[in-house]
């Protein structure tokens, strides 16, 4: 069984996909760059900077990964790039619940810093995955569900998400 999420800045991917790996006991494949990144360096600099190569290479252990055994993955790209994975999620929350989310995340910043840094995640992710792979996350035909976490808690995204893969599983 392999749950691919995927969302924009602040939907609850990884939170979402910790608690169903816990529940199901499974392996949380949460791979970012924020574990390339020093201290005091900005990441979506990094991010951008970011060489096509090392974005393929960075993807592809993603992939390697998830062919491991049974678990979840939770990153922008995981549905698109584990083609065969059980179930597809797509994960959306309003503006303001994905900034007050990075807000905490944050540290507290300012509320005019964190959304200009979500919205230009969002951007900036938009545009090289189109330039690198052709995909545009804003077409999401390829999802089983996709799910409001503005109206869901965790737990009841988490256990809606399991419920769909355990009838996947069945099919």
């Amino acid at each position: 069984m392999i749950i691919a999420i995927s969302g924009l800045t602040g939907s609850g991917k990884s939170t979402i996909g910790d608690k169903i790996a816990k529940k199901l006991r499974i392996k949380h494949v949460s791979m970012t760059h924020k574990k390339f990144v020093n201290a005091g360096t900005d990441l979506l600099k990094f991010t951008k900077d970011a060489k096509p190569s090392f974005e393929k290479s960075f993807d592809q252990e993603i992939i390697k990964e998830a062919r491991e055994g049974d678990c979840v993955v939770t990153t922008w790209l995981g549905p698109w790039l584990i083609k065969d994975a059980t179930v597809k999620v797509w994960l959306h929350a309003s503006l303001d619940t994905r900034i007050n989310r990075k807000i905490k995340e944050l540290g507290g910043k300012p509320l005019k810093h964190v959304r200009k840094y979500v919205m230009d995640k969002d951007d900036l992710n938009r545009k090289r995955y189109k330039k690198i792979y052709n995909i545009d996350l804003d077409n999401r035909r390829i999802f089983d569900v996709d799910i409001n976490t503005d109206r869901l808690s965790i737990s009841q995204s988490a256990d809606l998400i399991i419920a769909l893969a355990r009838i996947k599983t069945k099919s």
